[in-house]
Parts: structure tokens; sequence; C-alpha cells
């Protein structure tokens, strides 16, 4: 599962790319031939889910790992993520389409074993809180901003850390149309990376102010207030925003059970939706610090 990229990590575990067959779960870089076994599941609308080869013109958002990467989506992407909008006043009917007949989520909660509440401290230092709520405290804030949650979409896998690596870590894209309308603003469309261990359960993927990956965290860079950027290009995406390729990591511990919860939905608005690319989910033996830790890839 995984592979060093641009020098950037140790892959602990042997793993050659099993992409390029359209499988969403191998172009994450799981369930390859040879390697660890994981449980898997799905809980999203097809029509928010495409596996892909590249977006937009450059390499900006190149596969990281073999030659695909999965993208998830708050809204319908078929036959409507290659057409630009004409302009910024016409960018609603792009990229942006709830699913029929809709899939609101209940408003409190989220499906175990994600919560919404910050822990009482520092799981850190206090490890009887791992399991009482979000470790990283990046997801109550925003979440509690809004009344509605809709089209909520995951991909999860489950199973137990393998032996001789020290790190979980993967790649993730942030690209949203709620920029620039919404910016500062509520309507703010949350990706949240969960990771459930006896050490840990709390989102893994933020900005170095403890925002997750959404319209405002700081690592939204690529803002197509001209519609001339290349990341865009050829995309329902110009005139938006988005990041580059990030990497998130977590320490883990061998042999020890691990869940992985990756999730996208919209915040009170269902019309202006959000999608993340996801790719080069990995083990490593980097002797990562203890806590989790996203920038930008190398």
């Amino acid at each position: 599962m995984g592979v060093p990229v641009d020098g950037g990590d140790v892959a602990c575990i042997s793993h050659t790319p099993c992409d390029g067959d359209g499988d969403p779960w191998h172009a994450l870089g799981i369930g390859c031939p040879g390697e660890p076994v994981f449980q898997t599941s799905i809980d999203a609308h097809p029509d928010g889910i495409m596996v892909l080869s590249g977006f937009g013109q450059g390499d900006t958002y190149a596969p990281r790992e073999g030659s695909e990467f999965l993208l998830l989506s708050t809204g319908v992407l078929p036959d409507r993520i290659w057409t630009e909008p004409d302009g910024p006043n016409d960018s609603l009917g792009h990229c942006n389409m709830w699913f029929t007949p809709g899939d609101g989520m209940d408003t409190t909660k989220f499906p175990p074993p994600i919560v919404a509440k910050d822990v009482a401290g520092d799981c850190l230092q206090d490890p009887s809180l791992v399991g009482t709520g979000d470790c990283s405290k990046t997801i109550q804030g925003q979440f509690e901003q809004s009344g509605f949650k809709y089209d909520y979409q995951e991909f999860r896998f489950s199973g137990v850390v393998p032996e001789g690596v020290d790190t979980l870590a993967f790649d993730v894209a942030y690209l949203t149309t709620e920029w620039p309308v919404f910016s500062g603003q509520p309507y703010n469309d949350m990706f949240i990376a969960w990771v459930e261990t006896p050490t840990w359960s709390g989102n893994v993927s933020f900005d170095d102010g403890g925002q997750p990956l959404s319209l405002n965290a700081a690592f939204l860079e690529f803002k197509d207030a001209n519609g001339d950027l290349p990341q865009f290009a050829g995309t329902c995406l110009r005139w938006h925003g988005g990041t580059r390729w990030l990497s998130s990591s977590i320490a883990v511990t061998p042999g020890d059970p691990i869940e992985v919860v990756f999730a996208i939905f919209d915040l009170d608005d269902v019309n202006w939706d959000s999608m993340v690319l996801l790719d080069n989910v990995r083990w490593t033996c980097d002797g990562a610090d203890p806590g989790p830790d996203t920038k930008p890839a190398g």
C-alpha cells in the first residue's frame, strides 16, 4: 500500500501499483496483490465518484501513485466535470448538482466512529481521552456553524496496522466551487480524514491554524479569480479554488486495530459543491511525531 513520492518518505512495505483498471481502491493504493488486506466500504452516491488519471492542465494534479487517483464529490460529476463555465456568473450549473433523491444527514452527528465533539484535553498527554471525541479539535467549530449537512460521501477501510511501520500517510487535494462566493461564511463544505486507533481518534487533515480542509483553510492557494489558472483549465472548477496536493500523516503502532474514514459533505448550502482528490495511501517508517501532520506534498 503506497510508495514514497519525490523522496518524501520511506516506504516500509513493498508496493507495486495496481491501478489503471478503474477500481477506486486500487486508485488509492489499497488492495493490491500480495499486500496487507483491509476491509473496505463505500457510502457514497456513485455520481459523486470518479477515478481519474489527471485533472486540469500541467502536472499539478497528476497521480501521486500509479496512474490514477480517486475523486470524491458532494455533487453530480459525470458529463459536467469537463465543461468550463463561460464566466464567473455561469458557475452554478457546473460541478454543482445535488444527488437525486437527495442525501441529507443527521444534523447532530456523523456515522461512527466520527464525532464532531472536541476532546476535553490533549490525547497525546492523556490517552484516556482517545475515543471520547475528536483529538484534533478541528471539526466541532466549523460543523456547528451550520444547521444542515448534505450529500455525505465516504470511503472507509479497516484492519490491523502492518508490522514494521510507524506512520500512515496519504495525499489529498481539496477543490471547491464555494470560492469565492462563500469565502469566510458558514457555507463551508468540509473534508474529514478520521483515523481511529487505540492511540488516536480524530481528524488528521487540517491546516496549521487548525482549520479542516475546506473553503477557509490556509492551504487553499489556487484561486482562479481571472479564469486563467492552468490547474482548472478544461474543468468545471474554472473560476473557483483549491489546494495543491497535500500529504497527511499520523503515527501508528504495528498490530493495532485501525479504521480510516475519508468523508466530504456540504454544509448548509446544497447547491454549491466541493470535491477531494485522494491518492497514495501508504505505510512508512519515518519516525514521525506522535500527532497528525498535513503539509504540501513533496
